[in-house]
């Protein structure tokens, strides 16, 4: 293994992808219209989670913390193996998301700053394709493992998995170097840059994401009635947004030289939100796929604003806390139902704010913002 650390974490996300999809089919199957609930306190959780690592310097520190994050999640997927019902389903959700925000800020500093010759570019796309393929396996992997185990005993097994290859990866981790206090407060990192350059593109990403994934579980059957042989609409849809994630990171790497991508910073929001205006209108299901391919190319775009130059995990947390709220607006929304998602178009409309702007924008030299 040329880049141990580095084909680790890689493995880690993968897993996380296998169980952000894979709770898909078991909440809808355990839940089906109550199965928005659990997705708004993982995303509330994953919130909290990177709120204490921006606020708590100490919490990112040391190098094993990762790792105890991580076999945190672990038990939070043998409490609900071990206990059964729909609150413990919900609130194992609250404590998966938790822990997983806890995690992710180191996850992802660890990836950027493993010792190797990869570009960060490449990087942030092997990173979300991934967790993308996790994401495609996740449905699959879960419907052929139940069709032998019980949920509890799968959940069981899967977060001793967790345990076992997290405590395994603790002698690679180093200790970050602290940022000093002055580089982590707000008046220095938005002094010069407004809500629009900084993170809306992140923001109203996550924003569509936590609408549709929440949407889909509880909703899917009502505008989608796609069957082949045992594979049911969930899985496919599940599949299909998976592939359409990791397409979007590739497309965007390849092509984000030949675009303006301050101007596809306002395109896409917008196109997003008059694809969700026709889909209220008209009911017809595909046109959520549209958006989900326009939302993955923004993802990619908003990555790169803010991840580029990442030095430690508090300043990931702290850029990812400021977006994150828009996954748990997008839950709330589908919770909703069909009205939610005017809501959320609503949203994709804010870069009209930024009207004054669009000319300079628009303009081919006009570079990625100055993160990247």
């Amino acid at each position: 293994m040329k880049y141990p650390l580095f084909n680790l974490i890689l493995l880690i996300s993968l897993l996380h992808g296998v169980f952000a999809s894979g709770f898909i089919p078991i909440l809808h199957d355990k839940l089906g219209d109550q199965a928005s609930w659990p997705f708004a306190l993982y995303f509330i959780g994953l919130l909290l989670g990177q709120l204490m690592i921006y606020w708590v310097g100490k919490l990112s520190q040391h190098r094993a913390l990762f790792a105890v994050y991580e076999i945190l999640f672990g038990c939070s997927l043998i409490y609900m193996g071990f206990f059964s019902g729909q609150w413990i389903l919900t609130f194992g959700r609250g404590w998966e998301g938790l822990a997983a925000g806890l995690a992710t800020p180191l996850l992802f500093t660890h990836l950027i700053l493993a010792p190797n010759n990869i570009e960060n570019k490449t990087k942030i796309v092997r990173y979300n394709a991934v967790y993308a393929l996790g994401y495609v396996l996740g449905p699959v992997f879960v419907k052929i493992t139940l069709l032998y185990f019980e949920i509890q005993a799968f959940l069981l097994a899967s977060g001793l998995l967790f345990i076992f290859v997290n405590l395994a990866i603790i002698p690679l981790l180093p200790n970050f170097e602290p940022v000093p206090e002055s580089e982590l407060k707000l008046s220095k990192l938005f002094g010069n840059m407004n809500w629009f350059d900084k993170f809306y593109s992140l923001f109203y990403g996550k924003c569509f994401y936590g609408f549709l994934l929440t949407f889909l579980t509880s909703y899917a059957t009502v505008y989608f009635h796609w069957q082949i042989g045992r594979v049911d609409t969930i899985t496919l849809l599940t599949l299909l947004l998976a592939f359409i994630f990791a397409g979007g990171q590739q497309l965007g790497a390849k092509t984000i030289k030949y675009f303006n991508p301050r101007a596809l910073e306002i395109v896409i929001p917008l196109s997003i939100a008059l694809s969700l205006v026709l889909f209220f209108t008209l009911k017809w299901g595909p046109f959520l796929i549209i958006a989900a391919v326009l939302q993955a190319y923004l993802l990619f775009i908003a990555f790169l604003n803010f991840t580029q130059k990442i030095r430690s995990g508090r300043e990931f947390a702290l850029f990812n806390s400021l977006s994150d709220p828009g996954m748990v607006i997008g839950a709330v929304c589908a919770g909703l139902g069909l009205k939610g998602a005017l809501i959320v178009a609503a949203l994709g409309v804010l870069p009209l704010l930024y009207w004054r702007h669009l000319p300079s924008v628009f303009k081919k030299s006009q570079p990625l913002s100055s993160n990247s």
